[in-house]
């Protein structure tokens, strides 16, 4: 990515790589896992689509707080499927593997929206990025906090 941010300067005669320059890059990444994703995933490329939209959804277009994160239950389920196949594609990235939010024995996951699926060419405003709070390591109250996703979203 940073490369590719140094080529845009470059084309743009800057002597310095710029934050456009940085989301250009991001875009053209973005549009790059975005084809893989339908090269790779033939056969699923649709539903991974509509999860991937239904995520976005969730938590960058919500009434409530927009974050770049959410908690999804850890099951057998189609949505955990197409959460677990997304972040293979590099689309959605694992933050934590086992996280209780509210009680002992129900078990979820967080996972991270890909940067390229929020910034770039469809820069989205006011998106808190979920950063570790020690700069370091996640904390378990930090993630615990992260918005969980509905079962059954893909169904909607």
């Amino acid at each position: 990515m940073f490369s590719k941010s140094i080529e845009h300067a470059r084309r743009a005669a800057r002597q310095r790589v710029e934050l456009s320059d940085a989301n250009l890059a991001i875009g053209e990444f973005g549009r790059q896992k975005m084809a893989e994703l339908e090269e790779d995933a033939r056969n699923e490329q649709n539903l991974l689509k509509r999860a991937l939209e239904g995520i976005e959804a969730h938590c960058l277009e919500s009434d409530k707080k927009k974050v770049n994160a959410f908690l999804i239950r850890s099951e057998a389920s189609d949505e955990y499927k197409a959460v677990q196949t997304l972040s293979d594609l590099r689309l959605l990235h694992l933050l934590h593997q086992t996280i209780t939010p509210h009680k002992a024995g129900e078990r979820y996951e967080a996972y991270m929206l890909d940067y390229s699926l929020f910034t770039g060419f469809r820069q989205r405003r006011n998106i808190e990025q979920m950063l570790p709070e020690d700069g370091k390591q996640f904390k378990a109250k930090q993630l615990r906090r992260i918005p969980i996703l509905p079962q059954g979203f893909l169904k909607t």
